[in-house]
């Protein structure tokens, strides 16, 4: 229960892909930097998660908070993450020429 809430892991990122990952899934490509132990540099590295959106709420270029959770399905194993909440929704812009929608 409580104690198992506070011990997830958590990660902020952006939603990269919303179609074809699978049904109320989202991508979310999520950034770390890290300081080089020899070269004392700052190294950026990515990650994709897949995290289940139930609400369908997230759209591509949104930023939003991924928790680790246990209380899926078996169907839904490969979905470890699931969307906590949106911390910012994406500028999105329409082509008024083909009538696509654009995130930035």
């Amino acid at each position: 229960g409580a104690r198992l809430e506070l011990m997830a892991t958590q990660f902020i990122g952006r939603v990269v892909k919303t179609k074809n990952v699978g049904e109320n899934a989202v991508k979310v490509c999520v950034w770390r930097f890290f300081l080089h132990p020899q070269v004392l540099k700052y190294i950026k590295k990515k990650k994709a998660f897949l995290a289940h959106n139930g609400d369908h709420q997230c759209n591509e270029g949104d930023l939003v908070r991924i928790k680790e959770t246990s209380e899926l399905t078996n169907a839904q194993q490969k979905l470890s993450f699931r969307v906590e909440e949106i911390l910012e929704h994406a500028k999105s812009y329409t082509d008024p020429k083909s009538g696509a929608t654009y995130y930035q």
